[in-house]
C-alpha cells in the first residue's frame, strides 16, 4: 500500500511505500515534464524489497505550480528534494533519477552527498550548457521569464505512461500529454534553468559509488556527456544500452531493473 503525501510552502507530492527498518531506502527522481507516475512499474517491483519513495517535482504531478522563473531553480528543486527525506525520516538512501532529475540529484550532491548511498543515472547531463545546441536556445528562452507575470492556471495530474512505451525522444502524443500536465510554463523554466548548470567540480569530488545508464541513440542528452561522466566521478561505471533512445525510464524496464537490483548488491 503506497502512502500519497503532500508538504507545504511549497506544495511538493510524494508517494513512498511503508518504511521498515532494516531495509535499504530507494529514492526515485523523474524528468522533466514528467511525474512519479513514470516510476510506476519500478515501485511496485522494488516496494516488495525496499523502502521506496518517488516525488513529484515542484510544477509537475500533483505538486504546486510556482508563478516565477526564480521558483524553479535546481537549488529550489534540490531543497525541495531534502525536505521530503527529512519528513519521511530517511538519512540515507539510494537515488535513481532520470534526465532533468540527475541535475537535481548533482545539485542536492553539492551540499548534501552524506546521505547518498548510491547514486543511479539514467540518461544524465553534467553541463547542458556546454552544448552548441543549448547556447543557441538560451538567449531566446529569455523571453519566457515574461510568463512569471501571468497567473498560474490548471491543476496538475498524473500521466499513463503505459500509453507511451516505446515512444522516441520527440513523440509528440507523449509531449504533449506532459505539458498539457506540467504547463508550457515549467517546461520552458526548468529547460532555461538547465541550460546554466555545470557540475564539473562536484563530480571529480564525487565519492558516491555511481552507476550511469545511457542510450546510445539519446538525441536529448548525448552519450558523450555520459562517457564525460564516467571519466569524472571517481569510480563510476557506465552501461550503454544499444539502441536505445532517451526515454530509458519508459522504454527498458526490465533492462533497468536488472541493472539496478545489480547495482545495489554490489559491495
Amino acid at each position: 500500500m503506497m502512502e500519497r503525501i503532500i508538504l507545504d510552502k511549497p506544495k511538493i507530492y510524494f508517494i513512498k511505500n511503508k518504511h521498515l527498518r532494516g531495509r535499504k531506502t530507494l529514492v526515485f527522481i523523474h524528468g522533466l515534464s514528467g511525474s512519479s507516475s513514470a516510476w510506476n512499474p519500478y515501485l511496485d517491483s522494488f516496494g516488495k524489497d525496499f523502502n521506496v519513495l518517488a516525488i513529484d517535482i515542484r510544477g509537475h504531478g500533483r505538486s504546486g505550480k510556482l508563478p516565477s522563473f526564480e521558483d524553479y531553480s535546481m537549488k529550489g528543486c534540490a531543497d525541495d528534494l531534502l525536505q521530503i527525506l527529512k519528513h519521511a525520516g530517511v538519512k540515507r538512501c539510494i537515488i535513481i533519477c532520470h534526465s532533468f532529475g540527475t541535475l537535481i540529484t548533482q545539485e542536492f550532491l553539492k551540499s548534501h552527498q552524506e546521505m547518498a548511498e548510491k547514486i543511479i543515472f539514467l540518461s544524465p547531463s553534467y553541463k547542458p550548457s556546454a552544448r552548441m545546441i543549448t547556447k543557441a536556445i538560451s538567449w531566446p528562452l529569455q523571453a519566457a521569464k515574461l510568463l512569471s507575470h501571468l497567473p498560474v492556471k490548471g491543476k496538475g495530474r498524473h500521466v499513463d505512461y503505459s500509453k507511451h512505451i516505446m515512444t522516441g525522444d520527440w513523440n509528440l502524443p507523449r509531449m504533449f500529454e506532459d505539458i498539457k500536465s506540467t504547463s508550457l510554463r515549467v517546461y520552458l523554466f526548468g529547460t532555461l534553468h538547465s541550460c546554466h548548470c555545470d557540475y564539473t567540480e562536484l563530480l571529480r569530488g564525487l565519492k558516491v559509488p555511481t552507476l550511469i545508464i545511457h542510450g546510445d541513440k539519446d538525441s536529448i542528452f548525448p552519450l558523450s556527456q555520459a562517457k564525460a561522466m564516467e571519466t569524472l566521478i571517481p569510480g563510476c561505471r557506465l552501461v550503454i544500452l544499444k539502441g536505445a533512445n532517451h526515454i530509458l525510464v519508459l522504454n527498458y524496464v526490465d533492462e533497468l531493473k536488472a541493472l539496478i537490483r545489480g547495482f545495489i548488491k554490489e559491495r
